[in-house]
């Protein structure tokens, strides 16, 4: 009876596994993109847990039964505890095991081999509670920015039932740094969830954090070998610029020398600025605006501190504006948590851009 069990069990954890890649598969029905399938995952790996050690410690009960007939007392309690020391031992392999896989290096030579290794990173995610949508149900838009390690696109998608826009950065992992892509993905995934937590639990209080709605990849093959797209959809602020273009917009500054000449402007600031042309420019944002920008930074990054994350690389072009709201300044919003960490591990990273560790 048990092994008909595992059998059943078995089969319906590996449709569960199909969903990754079709969503046809998923169980509730849907043919869109669906989120429920994360846990059905988890709860069918519980209960094929569950399931596998009553199955073996059925199969060892049995084997006991059959081999100790004509055995004492002491015979069978010597049995036990070799069975018991094979188990330890067995756990012990696996662990081993699981150690050899973190530590391979290697990159992945298949596309099966490349969405093994994606799907296992994302597991893991899923856990926590990261809701996961398929590829294909995603429509993509005009590219918003491009960075060092990847992109940032304009999508929509199918997210808790209606059709939402959101911003995509999309990581990609291929060749001798497939691994260390793939490791990097799951970390800010990981952090950035951590972070929006205040959005998530009370979507009534203004959070200066940027909001994360799922996770998707897909695996192509390319020339270099099988490539891995990590897709990262995050909360998508409509009209906002960072405060890096609002900080060197040209009103902000104010020319007093053009040309050799002077304007005939009053110098209003202490912060003055020459250009490759000899130009003279004075900062002239007013102090209340300033102030303003300053105490949503701080709030942004109180809001970490609760969650116990150092963002690691706060700079005026990871920090959004929002529009303005009723006549009010527009508020601040931290993106970008490629570098950041939980604070016990970025005791030893100094802030800026890179990260780098101390020496």
């Amino acid at each position: 009876m048990f092994f008909l069990k595992r059998i059943a069990l078995q089969e319906r954890t590996n449709k569960i596994d199909q969903s990754f890649s079709d969503p046809s598969q998923c169980l509730c029905g849907e043919k869109e993109n669906c989120t429920s399938s994360v846990d059905e995952i988890l709860d069918a790996a519980k209960r094929l847990d569950q399931l596998s050690l009553k199955c073996n410690e059925a199969d060892e009960a049995s084997e006991a039964n059959s081999t100790s007939c004509g055995d004492s007392l002491n015979e069978e309690a010597q049995h036990g505890k070799e069975d018991s020391c094979k188990g330890e031992e067995s756990a012990d392999s696996i662990e081993d095991s699981s150690l050899c896989r973190e530590l391979d290096d290697s990159p992945p030579t298949s596309v099966g081999e490349a969405k093994s290794r994606v799907e296992d990173a994302l597991r893991e995610l899923m856990e926590e509670g990261i809701p996961f949508v398929h590829h294909e149900s995603i429509k993509w838009g005009k590219q918003l920015g491009k960075g060092a390690f990847g992109t940032v696109k304009l999508a929509s998608c199918v997210l808790f039932g209606q059709i939402e826009n959101a911003a995509i950065k999309t990581i990609t992992a291929s060749d001798r740094e497939f691994n260390e892509r793939l490791k990097s993905f799951k970390a800010e995934a990981l952090i950035s969830w951590r972070a929006c937590a205040k959005k998530r639990t009370n979507s009534q209080l203004r959070s200066r954090v940027c909001n994360i709605y799922a996770i998707s990849y897909h695996v192509v093959h390319e020339d270099v070998g099988p490539s891995a797209h990590l897709h990262l959809l995050i909360e998508h602020i409509p009209g906002s610029i960072d405060l890096h273009k609002e900080i060197s917009g040209s009103k902000s500054w104010s020319n007093l020398r053009c040309d050799g000449k002077d304007t005939g402007r009053r110098l209003r600031s202490r912060y003055v600025t020459i250009d490759e042309d000899g130009d003279v420019f004075a900062y002239v944002m007013p102090r209340a605006r300033k102030l303003h920008f300053a105490v949503e930074l701080s709030w942004g990054l109180a809001e970490l501190r609760r969650a116990d994350i150092v963002h690691c690389d706060v700079k005026p072009s990871n920090a959004l504006l929002q529009e303005k709201r009723r006549g009010k300044s527009p508020g601040v919003i931290l993106i970008d948590f490629g570098e950041a960490n939980f604070s016990e591990q970025a005791k030893d990273w100094n802030a800026g851009t890179p990260g780098e560790r101390r020496r």
